[in-house]
């Protein structure tokens, strides 16, 4: 079965490069991956949505600790 599990996702449902929750398969070592299924259209616009917004506050974050 499927967790809940945060990471930095790799391509999980179409995004990449940002942490966020993400059903997970968990092994002896952690988060071996994603657990996909399908999203309807305003599920995967809001999950772009949301990682859009994980990026940008990352990016502010890295600015304000220069």
């Amino acid at each position: 079965g499927a967790l809940a599990g945060s990471g930095r996702v790799g391509g999980g449902f179409g995004v990449t490069g940002v942490v966020c929750g993400l059903p997970v398969g968990l092994g002896g070592g952690g988060w071996e991956q994603a657990v996909e299924y399908e999203l309807t259209e305003e599920e995967r616009a809001a999950l772009a949505t949301s990682a859009s917004a994980v990026r940008a506050l990352c990016i502010t974050v890295d600015r304000l600790m220069a």
